[in-house]
């Protein structure tokens, strides 16, 4: 199912790269790499251009080949950065991304559908690449799996000022709900138990 997505993710991106490092070897839409090493050991290009039935057509209007690379970062390279999530996601343009906080907690966006590839993968890590001069600095997050490399994403640059503004108007709000409890979850009667309340009421013929 992974594979599907990121070879209709490349589709949609019209760039289709099957790019080697070492034994490894991932297919790359121009924004994300992603690990076919065990999903399509013997694939090239040619192998996903079939499988996506793309036409001649389809094919003036898209990037597509097979590159071999150098091997990228090792995870414990001192250039890579641990980051995590802070379990929430925001909409904006629409495009749903997820925000990710660095050890000094700056924060960073990764789009969300492209996160998803990623969620059936065990003991899974995202370290950032800090290195500016890096080869592979575009693509900024690497994904692992333990100590093993599954993809690497390019993060999301957004209009930070106009985020902070609107970040900090929701700030306030939140604020202000918590110290009324204005619809919190935590300890207020929900609209669901209201409309109950309602339906009981009515069933024990209203108030006397």
């Amino acid at each position: 199912m992974s594979l599907k997505k990121m070879l209709n993710s490349c589709k949609k991106q019209k760039k289709l790269f099957v790019e080697r490092h070492g034994s490894q070897h991932f297919l790359d839409n121009g924004h994300m790499k992603f690990d076919i090493s065990d999903i399509a050991p013997a694939w090239s290009a040619e192998d996903c251009i079939i499988a996506l039935e793309l036409t001649k057509d389809d094919l003036e209007k898209m990037e597509y080949g097979d590159v071999d690379a150098s091997n990228f970062l090792s995870p414990d390279d001192p250039r890579l950065i641990e980051v995590h999530t802070i379990g929430i996601s925001i909409c904006f343009a629409n495009m749903e991304v997820c925000p990710f906080l660095t050890p000094d907690k700056k924060v960073f966006f990764v789009n969300t559908e492209e996160l998803d590839l990623f969620k059936k993968v065990h003991g899974l890590k995202f370290k950032l690449n800090t290195e500016p001069n890096e080869k592979h600095r575009e693509y900024g997050l690497y994904v692992f799996s333990d100590s093993y490399c599954v993809g690497m994403i390019k993060p999301i640059f957004v209009y930070l000022e106009r985020l902070n503004k609107c970040l900090g108007i929701l700030k306030e709000g939140v604020a202000r709900s918590l110290y009324t409890h204005f619809l919190d979850a935590g300890g207020q009667v929900s609209l669901d138990d209201i409309s109950n309340s309602d339906a009981d009421d009515e069933a024990d013929g209203g108030d006397d």
